[in-house]
């Protein structure tokens, strides 16, 4: 392990539990294995998967617009909202605008 590094990742350092953005495996599907005796090999994290939409616009030579609109969803809910709450899907509307010289 690379003590610089921090040990490893999150799934290291929690034993491979997550609860909170789905990366690892749910720290109740652990205890309900182990309390079957099991070991938590069924328990799984998330599956995420995304679309992208993007638009380019170039108004001069130099100058690039890019406007992205991206759908992001999960089969937990992983995405946290604005009021506390998880959900299973997330939108996101960005820009950018690049100058290049």
């Amino acid at each position: 392990m690379s003590s610089k590094n921090g040990d490893g990742g999150l799934a290291l350092n929690c034993n491979g539990m997550d609860p909170y953005n789905g990366f690892g495996i749910g720290a109740d599907c652990l205890a309900n294995s182990q309390a079957n005796d099991g070991l938590g090999f069924e328990c799984k994290g998330a599956v995420r998967q995304d679309v992208a939409l993007d638009l380019l616009f170039y108004p001069t030579q130099p100058i690039t617009v890019k406007v992205e609109f991206r759908h992001d969803w999960a089969s937990r809910k992983v995405f946290r909202r604005n009021d506390g709450s998880y959900s299973k899907s997330n939108d996101l509307l960005g820009a950018q605008f690049i100058y290049s010289f």
